[in-house]
């Protein structure tokens, strides 16, 4: 099984892509910005993020970087 982090089993490359943008943007992430990067609508990136829980993905990212500088 994949860390939060990664790619889940059912989560499609774009909506992955959309993750991976999104945690790259860091602390002033959003939604929006991320729609607007990709060209896609906002409904779109609502349902991703709801449905792959992209904030407990950004917590357990942060804390796999806390540990790794341990």
């Amino acid at each position: 099984m994949p860390l939060l982090f990664e790619q889940q089993p059912n989560e499609t490359a774009k909506a992955f892509a959309a993750f991976k943008l999104y945690l790259e943007l860091g602390p002033e992430r959003s939604l929006v910005a991320v729609g607007k990067q990709l060209e896609k609508g906002l409904t779109v990136i609502e349902r991703w993020s709801r449905k792959f829980n992209w904030p407990a993905r950004v917590q357990a990212h942060n804390a796999h970087l806390a540990m790794v500088e341990l």
